[in-house]
């Protein structure tokens, strides 16, 4: 259940909008090569550290704007039931490194 939106100085707010702010440097990301659309699916803990008011230009209603600073961020397997899920998703297959001393593939 949803609480409605309070008013903002006797104003009827018509919606809310979340916007993050800040970054975080999350130690289980540490080491791991990403590549271009890769999808890593991380667990995140966030504050609410500013609430702001806008008119939205097109409508003219107000929006409260809550912003979120990341405080805790662990990645997360994406199929808990697969041990070997860290949480990454590959946009290509990995390249096998090859042993010293073998020729090319």
């Amino acid at each position: 259940m949803t609480d409605p939106i309070p008013a903002f100085e006797g104003h009827p707010v018509s919606a809310t909008a979340v916007r993050i702010t800040g970054s975080l440097i999350t130690d289980d990301l540490q080491g791991i090569v990403l590549k271009h659309d890769d999808v890593v699916q991380v667990l995140t803990q966030y504050r609410v550290v500013k609430v702001h008011h806008d008119v939205d230009e097109k409508s003219g209603e107000m929006v409260r704007v809550q912003y979120l600073r990341p405080v805790e961020m662990v990645l997360a397997p994406i199929d808990p039931d697969d041990p070997d899920d860290i949480g990454i998703i590959r946009a290509m297959p990995q390249a096998k490194a090859l042993n010293p001393g073998q020729g090319k593939p």
